[in-house]
């Protein structure tokens, strides 16, 4: 009875090891998603127990997710591999080393993405270091004014060592308003004065952080124009002067102009988006009209000279926009004071005779106000090409149309007018260098 209730038993020990056998393989088709026809081999040198310990479900359908297999293929629709693609699977998972469990991916937006398998970690896109590029025409996305500057300056992608070193030359070219003059003649009028062609040189240092000093020279600009009249004529000047001007055969009249800046700033600017500037400014501005007649009996000459010379302080500021990592737009503004030591002179000859000699000088405060609209370009990191207009405007000048010799005769007072207002305005294209 004994022998036999142990025959039994032995038998329910085998049933049940092939029924845990039965179950193991059912249980790793499940969790890997393999169907197969053949158990996987157990590797050698480990037993039953440790080879499930060491299979790690969680791992493997992270894995299986983050390989981004077709639907399914963890349920009910799985391929059909064969028996070594499984067992090579299954060696290359023993033999990793021991690493911390993968968390499984989630994808919650567009804006996060996995770094590589294995690693565990998910970061949003936004967070991840972009490599810096070079300077491009790309457009600069348009966001809210808050962040816009700060993008701005990150994206011109400027050498914060800036070279300590910066020469500039433009080409201006420069019309002058309120031209109009006498009539001392009754002769041909004058035509309006042409645009004076000349440059302006720009030479800064950098003083260290974000400041330089800055020395501009503008000019010299020089505007002219002349007419010739043939007789007789007369003239209508004075009457102390108009006997010797009168009944002439030939009348020539001149007038020239010109104006020279010198100017000494200090600038404070970080980059190309905003520049503040103060500083010292000179300027030489002069004009002189002049009547020759001729006549059978004589040569006569009526001659009218003025001078500004101007020294005051200025201050200014510039903002630019870029539109992309090369282009940029900008405009400017900026104005100062000055006191003007005017000069004046009017003389009058007959021949070798002096019928007037007149003088007179004045101490005025001006005032010069200047704006600019421009456009640049950057070649490369430290070549700039730009253009734009500008225009200056100054206030209670001394010029020669503003003057009325009422009487001329000599010894007589001379009182010389500084109310003449100016406008200067034209195109300016140039190109500076970083050294």
């Amino acid at each position: 009875m004994s022998q036999c209730c142990r025959f039994l038993w032995h038998i329910v020990q085998h049933v049940t090891m092939l029924i845990a056998s039965a179950l193991l393989c059912m249980l790793c088709d499940g969790t890997t998603g393999f169907a197969t026809t053949q158990q996987p081999s157990e590797p050698q040198g480990i037993s039953s127990s440790e080879f499930l310990n060491h299979i790690d479900l969680e791992s493997l359908t992270a894995r299986a997710a983050l390989h981004s297999f077709p639907s399914g293929i963890l349920t009910s629709q799985r391929p059909k591999l064969e028996p070594d693609s499984v067992t090579a699977s299954f060696d290359q998972e023993l033999a990793r080393p021991e690493q911390q469990p993968v968390k499984t991916a989630q994808f919650e937006s567009s804006s996060q993405r996995t770094l590589p398998i294995g690693s565990g970690v998910v970061q949003p896109v936004s967070t991840l270091p972009l490599e810096p590029g070079p300077i491009t025409n790309k457009p600069i996305a348009d966001t809210s004014m808050s962040q816009r500057f700060g993008e701005w300056r990150s994206k011109l992608e400027l050498d914060p060592n800036l070279p300590d070193f910066l020469f500039g030359y433009e080409a201006i070219s420069i019309q002058r308003s309120n031209d109009s003059i006498g009539p001392y003649s009754m002769g041909q009028e004058m035509d309006r004065f042409a645009r004076e062609n000349s440059g302006r040189i720009t030479v800064s240092r950098l003083l260290g952080g974000i400041e330089r000093i800055e020395f501009k020279f503008t000019g010299p600009l020089h505007w002219g124009r002349h007419s010739t009249s043939i007789g007789p004529i007369d003239s209508l000047l004075p009457l102390s002067l108009a006997p010797q001007f009168d009944n002439a055969t030939v009348h020539q009249q001149s007038h020239q102009v010109r104006l020279t800046s010198y100017e000494l700033n200090r600038c404070n600017t970080g980059d190309e988006l905003s520049q503040f500037f103060y500083g010292v400014r000179f300027f030489d501005h002069g004009e002189q009209f002049q009547l020759d007649s001729v006549s059978n009996a004589s040569t006569s000459r009526f001659q009218l000279e003025t001078s500004n010379i101007l020294a005051g302080w200025q201050i200014g500021l510039q903002l630019n926009r870029p539109l992309s990592q090369r282009l940029t737009i900008g405009i400017g503004t900026g104005g100062g004071l000055y006191g003007n030591f005017a000069n004046g002179t009017l003389q009058a000859t007959s021949g070798n005779s002096t019928l007037a000699d007149l003088k007179d000088r004045k101490l005025r405060l001006t005032t010069m106000w200047e704006s600019v609209a421009m456009i640049n370009y950057r070649i490369t990191q430290n070549i700039l090409l730009s253009g734009g207009y500008e225009g200056w405007y100054f206030s209670a000048l001394t010029t020669a149309a503003d003057q009325r010799p009422e009487s001329s005769a000599q010894g007589a007072a001379f009182s010389l007018r500084t109310r003449d207002d100016q406008l200067f305005r034209g195109w300016t294209v140039g190109l500076s260098a970083r050294f």
